[in-house]
C-alpha cells in the first residue's frame, strides 16, 4: 500500500511540473509575438513605409524573388524563382503578409507558419532594395517607378519628377516618376540641377537658364559618330548635319526634326514635320523638316 501510494505522488507531482512547463512555454511566445506587431507598428510609420512598393530582379542580380510587393497595409505579393527538372520553369506566385524591425524583413506566405527572414536595406535613395538570407547570399530588386500623368493627371510624390518618354508627347500621355537627377530629369536652369554619377545635363536651349535633361552616353541629344563611331542607344538614329568627315552628329528618335524619312520603308515624320525628298528617283530617302 506504501509503494501504491508512492507512486501516485509521483505522478502527481510529474503532471504539476509537466503543466507548469507548459504554461511557461506559452507566455513567453505569446508575449514575444505582441512585442513584434508593436515593433512593426511603429516601424511602418518610418522604414517599413519607405519600403512600401514594387520591385523587380536588379540587372544581372540572382535570387529567390523575381518580384515583390509590399503594401502598406501589411500584405505582400511576389513571383518567386523555382527550381525544376524539365523547363519552362515559371516563376511561381505567393502572398502573404510581412513586418519589419527596420533591420529586417519578414514574409509569412499565406496558409504557412514558416517565416522567411531577411536582413533588409535601402539604397541609391530608396530605389534599391537589398535583401540579405540566412546563408548571407544577397538578392537586390529594383524599385519599379510609380506612373504619373496619363488620363487620371496622375502627380508624382514631393521631390520626383515625372518624365515621359522621348519622342512626341501626346494628350493623357503616361510617365513614370523618378528622382531628379536620375536619367530623364531636369538639370541645369536657375538652380543648376545636377545629374547623377555618368549622367550628363544636355541643353538643346539658347535661352539663359532654360533647363536641360539628364542622359547617358547614347541618349537622345547625345554625340554620336564622330572619329570613334559613338553609337546611338535602341532605336535612335545618328543625325549628322555636317559635311566635315568624323564631325559627331547627335542622337535622335527617328521621325524627329533631321532623321531620315520616306525612302522604300516609307519611314513617317512626328506630326507637323514634312518629310522634304530632293532626289527623284524611286523610293529615294528625305529627311524630316519643320
Amino acid at each position: 500500500m506504501r509503494s501504491l501510494s508512492a507512486s501516485f505522488a509521483s505522478l502527481a507531482l510529474a503532471l504539476a511540473g509537466s503543466i507548469a512547463l507548459v504554461g511557461c512555454a506559452v507566455a513567453p511566445d505569446s508575449s514575444s509575438d505582441s512585442e513584434s506587431t508593436t515593433t512593426a507598428a511603429a516601424e511602418l510609420s518610418s522604414f517599413g513605409k519607405a519600403l512600401v512598393g514594387s520591385f523587380t530582379r536588379a540587372p544581372g542580380a540572382t535570387g529567390r524573388l523575381s518580384t515583390l510587393t509590399l503594401d502598406a497595409a501589411g500584405t505582400y505579393t511576389a513571383s518567386v524563382q523555382v527550381t525544376c527538372i524539365k523547363a519552362p520553369c515559371n516563376d511561381v506566385a505567393e502572398s502573404g503578409k510581412w513586418t519589419t524591425d527596420g533591420t529586417h524583413l519578414r514574409l509569412t506566405p499565406k496558409g504557412s507558419t514558416v517565416t522567411t527572414v531577411l536582413g533588409v536595406k535601402l539604397l541609391d535613395k530608396n530605389f534599391l532594395l537589398e535583401l540579405t538570407t540566412s546563408t548571407g547570399a544577397v538578392e537586390d530588386l529594383r524599385r519599379v517607378p510609380a506612373t504619373c500623368g496619363g488620363i487620371g493627371a496622375l502627380t508624382c510624390a514631393s521631390g520626383l519628377q515625372c518624365v515621359y518618354p522621348d519622342g512626341p508627347i501626346h494628350p493623357d500621355m503616361a510617365g513614370v516618376c523618378l528622382e531628379q537627377g536620375a536619367r530623364g530629369t531636369s538639370c541645369g536652369g536657375f538652380s543648376g540641377l545636377p545629374c547623377e554619377s555618368g549622367l550628363a545635363c544636355i541643353r538643346t536651349s539658347t535661352i539663359p537658364d532654360k533647363p536641360g535633361v539628364c542622359r547617358a552616353p547614347g541618349d537622345v541629344g547625345t554625340a554620336c559618330g564622330g572619329f570613334s563611331g559613338l553609337p546611338c542607344n535602341g532605336d535612335l538614329v545618328c543625325v549628322r548635319t555636317s559635311t566635315i568627315p568624323d564631325k559627331p552628329g547627335v542622337c535622335e528618335v527617328r521621325g524627329d526634326v533631321g532623321t531620315s524619312c520616306g525612302g522604300i520603308a516609307a519611314l513617317p515624320c512626328f506630326a507637323g514635320l514634312t518629310c522634304v525628298i530632293t532626289a527623284t528617283y524611286p523610293d529615294a530617302m528625305g529627311v524630316c523638316t519643320k
